[in-house]
């Protein structure tokens, strides 16, 4: 292998999907904004939370398909080249979701993927959660691959549940470990898009450490609704008329960065008690929750914001989506950030969906030997775990989509018919 560039290019975007279909067009409006005139990033990470109904989420598989082919589609028509990016791994645990493209050239440099998903909601299920990939990506013909981790996750809502937040994090740690894929393919959307699987473990598989959130040198990205708010208690009355409104001036009192002081997430980083050993681009964007999608006008046609913001009255603003990076890319200059924003407003979420575009320095990354220490131990049983929990999901989502959905119903009153026909024409025949 020749010696390769460098550089990578990068893209994340987190967005809460509020459990709807997307609109594929608007949101492939979005998707690049502001950068719609550069060129493409070599790789698009999208970490969705909420991306389908719990019943679609638990089952998984082609009750999700509808969901993320969506995706695939506003992928495809906002980098304006059906075939110019591939879909890598689809990796999903219940409600959150991760969907990581790399162009066609970079495809070939992408080595040794692995995968992993925690469940941290009730249960230990996926209603709330992480999923991520980790790989290398070759860069020199004498080199080892350059590790990166990404990952999707979504924790506990609530003003008041900081401390939930701070143990989910905790519990994302110590259970999501990362697991080799094969070489083989499958379809994923029916359009000739590919997704890596998970490899069967070897022995020799079997008997290394696990593979965890914090793995040596490995750059990690972490993106999502990670729900920290800007108050500890929900607003009062009365309180709707500081929320923040679209102003230019930093002393206007409805400018957003008078609720940026009371950010729970800054607070708890600060106190070394959630999402340890990482950073954040500084923030030059409004809140991205909670937003009254009945009243709420889109974003206008040049991406620029509305004239007015329409809040839920019972939630604070907040910033709850939010990526974040492994500290040291900062400290040793591996990372050079090009915007950290919030994308235009979408019509099927109460989220704004957030974007962090940057470049990746390969030849300073392969040359680091900072070693980050995990701040908790993993959980020795994170396998059974989570296989106990993904039962119970199995179970939920069954129940949900009997309950809950138009075909689910249809079956509960076929299965009715059915039954009811034969305790009628075992009555007629019984002698």
């Amino acid at each position: 292998m020749a010696n390769l560039n460098p550089e990578l290019s990068v893209r994340i975007v987190t967005f809460n999907c509020g459990r709807e279909l997307i609109d594929v067009d608007h949101f492939a409006k979005s998707l690049f904004f502001p950068d719609q005139d550069r060129e493409l990033p070599d790789l698009l990470v999208l970490c969705l939370e909420e991306i389908a109904p719990i019943a679609q989420s638990f089952l998984g598989g082609s009750h999700l398909t509808p969901y993320t082919t969506r995706f695939i589609k506003a992928v495809k028509q906002a980098s304006k080249q059906s075939a110019y990016y591939r879909v890598i791994s689809v990796p999903n645990v219940g409600l959150t979701t991760m969907l990581f493209f790399a162009k066609g050239d970079i495809t070939a440099r992408i080595k040794g993927a692995e995968t992993a998903g925690v469940g941290v909601g009730r249960w230990e299920m996926g209603n709330k959660g992480a999923v991520g990939i980790r790989f290398g990506v070759a860069f020199q013909s004498h080199a080892q691959p350059v590790e990166l981790t990404f990952i999707a996750a979504h924790l506990a809502a609530g003003a008041s549940e900081v401390e939930r937040r701070n143990l989910d994090w905790k519990n994302i740690v110590r259970g999501l470990v990362f697991q080799p894929l094969n070489k083989e393919r499958q379809a994923v959307s029916g359009e000739g898009e590919e997704e890596l699987l998970l490899a069967s473990e070897s022995q020799s598989e079997s008997t290394k450490p696990p593979s965890t959130v914090y793995k040596g040198s490995s750059a990690v990205f972490i993106a999502g609704d990670l729900n920290y708010r800007t108050s500890d208690v929900e607003p009062q009355k009365g309180d709707v008329e500081a929320f923040p409104q679209p102003c230019s001036d930093h002393n206007d009192s409805r400018h957003w960065s008078k609720l940026r002081l009371k950010d729970q997430l800054d607070r708890e980083r600060s106190a070394r008690r959630t999402l340890h050993h990482l950073d954040e681009a500084q923030i030059n964007f409004p809140p991205t929750y909670k937003y009254d999608i009945a009243r709420q006008k889109l974003c206008k046609e040049d991406g620029s914001e509305p004239d007015h913001y329409h809040w839920a009255p019972y939630r604070w603003p907040g910033w709850c989506d939010r990526i974040l990076f492994s500290a040291f890319l900062t400290q040793k200059s591996m990372i050079k950030m090009s915007n950290y924003t919030a994308l235009p407003i979408q019509s099927t979420s109460d989220h704004r969906p957030v974007a962090l575009s940057f470049t990746l320095d390969l030849e300073a990354l392969s040359k680091n030997n900072t070693v980050v220490k995990a701040p908790f131990d993993v959980n020795e049983n994170w396998k059974s775990d989570r296989a106990s929990a993904r039962r119970k999901e199995v179970v939920v989502g069954t129940l949900a989509y009997l309950a809950f959905t138009a075909e689910g119903r249809a079956l509960m009153v076929a299965a009715v018919v059915v039954v009811g026909g034969w305790l009628v024409i075992r009555s007629l025949t019984m002698v």
